[in-house]
């Protein structure tokens, strides 16, 4: 089996970390005393945010600007960075604040990965990731004092927040003119994976697709994606399973994690994904044996998008 590849995380000592905007207590009565996230920066490794220093504020390669942010954490529970989407795993929201107290943000919906250990029981997100700034708000942006912000709630309900103020400086990026064109058009493709790795395998439509069963219990179908003509950089994949009544039978989130080139003009996910099911639904004979719709929706830090799905036949093993 291919190994899970996933961008490698400096390790850290834990003295110095804060959490839960002061540092000193958790934001909610479930999680346990002691426990914080803190909000960082840093593309690959995780990069200490300090309270009114300076952080990038990035040019798109298709356009559009964003921040690159991070998080750590201790004291919740971590998930799987395996198996990005599943419920099991934190759900994770940066967003972006003006001194006016708007949200200049796009606003994306929370996310789920999991954390990696990277210290004594303190985790944090598999490199950096990206929360994109409304582009009608970038002007004002430059140069400015902002509010960023993290919300990390785990699988227990346990939330923690943290934030930083923050003067957001430009990187120098050239910005689109108005004779740029229009870019490429954007396109993604939905598949599943091969039983023994993580290559990306076709989905025919009205073809079989197996519903596996979890170790833990559970059911899930594995699915993957791969992209054209959208910017690999962590963007936004949501997988959902639809049954034919049009109701969504999924229990899985969106998630940021970038592509890998394969080298033939595709960017694929590093690892197929676990999708869940809801287990109401197996138990009612809703799902095995019935035929359903898998999609997938992406998008990339310029706010391109793409969507992709297929009508199967969801199988036993």
């Amino acid at each position: 089996m291919r190994p899970v590849r996933l961008i490698a995380l400096i390790s850290f000592a834990t003295s110095g970390a804060c959490g839960g905007g002061d540092g000193e207590k958790p934001d909610s009565s479930v999680a346990p005393p002691g426990a914080w996230v803190e909000l960082g920066t840093g593309a690959t490794d995780f990069e200490e945010l300090e309270p009114e220093g300076d952080i990038t504020l990035v040019t798109g390669p298709q356009g559009g600007h964003h921040f690159v942010v991070s998080a750590r954490m201790h004291g919740l529970e971590p998930g799987d960075p395996a198996m990005p989407g599943t419920v099991q795993n934190p759900s994770t929201r940066f967003s972006v604040w003006n001194e006016a107290g708007a949200q200049i943000d796009v606003d994306p919906p929370p996310y789920r990965l999991g954390y990696e250990a990277v210290g004594d029981e303190v985790y944090a997100l598999p490199g950096g990731h990206i929360i994109q700034v409304r582009e009608e708000e970038v002007p004002s942006v430059r140069n400015a004092r902002v509010r960023i912000r993290v919300e990390l709630e785990d699988s227990a309900g346990a939330r923690v927040t943290d934030e930083r103020w923050v003067t957001a400086v430009p990187d120098g990026g050239p910005d689109p003119g108005p004779d740029a064109g229009s870019p490429p058009v954007a396109a993604v493709e939905i598949g599943t994976g091969p039983d023994d790795g993580d290559d990306f395998v076709p989905i025919a439509a009205e073809s079989d697709l197996v519903v596996n069963s979890g170790v833990q219990g559970g059911h899930h179908f594995f699915l993957h994606a791969r992209i054209q003509n959208l910017s690999p950089v962590d963007p936004t994949t949501r997988f959902s399973v639809w049954n034919e009544s049009g109701a969504q039978v999924d229990v899985s989130g969106p998630f940021q994690l970038s592509y890998e080139d394969t080298g033939d003009g595709y960017y694929t996910l590093p690892v197929k994904v676990q999708v869940q099911v809801d287990e109401a639904e197996v138990d009612a004979g809703r799902i095995i044996g019935a035929r359903v719709r898998v999609k997938v929706d992406v998008t990339d830090e310029a706010s391109n998008q793409a969507s992709d799905e297929r009508w199967v036949h969801a199988v036993a093993p």
